[in-house]
């Protein structure tokens, strides 16, 4: 994906809209500036794409300046095998990932 959210032939790409508008999206923006628990945030991911474990999503996340606890959620991956971009956000869209590197507690910045 472009950062001006268009793919190839100039239309608004339906992935990101979808992911954009999702439970999970209005979740994650209700809890900025909060520190949460990760197992709340897959828990949110969970409840609103219908999957059994958070296995398609990835938490990266930084250490603050002078320590070695990685709280500071930077991104989320999720996987979605090429094969399945169509039906994306069906639950049966989703394949397992790679395990992130975030802390129990992490912090979900204001921007």
């Amino acid at each position: 994906m472009t950062s001006n959210n268009r793919i190839n032939d100039g239309k608004l790409c339906p992935l990101r809209i979808a992911l954009n508008t999702s439970e999970f999206a209005q979740w994650m923006h209700a809890h900025r500036g909060q520190t949460v628990a990760r197992t709340a945030i897959q828990a949110a991911f969970k409840q609103s794409f219908k999957q059994v474990d958070a296995s398609a999503m990835q938490l990266r996340c930084a250490s603050k300046l002078g320590s070695s606890n990685k709280d500071i959620l930077t991104e989320i991956w999720l996987t979605i095998p090429t094969a399945q971009l169509a039906q994306f956000p069906q639950p049966e869209s989703f394949g397992p990932g790679l395990r992130g590197n975030c802390a129990a507690k992490i912090q979900i910045l204001q921007n």
